[in-house]
């Protein structure tokens, strides 16, 4: 699993994994959180390069 400094994200995966499992699952989840990672990895560049400009 990966380990997430961010409480906000780390409350909406756990939040997601019952639901996920529910519908039985479990390929969706990992999906999401490695979408959630990379819109997390997406807006932190894009703020880094609109605050350098």
């Amino acid at each position: 699993m990966i380990q997430v400094d961010s409480p906000s994200l780390s409350s909406y995966i756990s939040t997601l994994i019952p639901f996920v499992t529910w519908f039985k699952f479990p390929v969706l989840d990992i999906f999401a959180t490695i979408l959630v990672d990379i819109a997390c990895m997406l807006c932190s560049m894009a703020n880094v390069l609109y605050s350098s400009d």
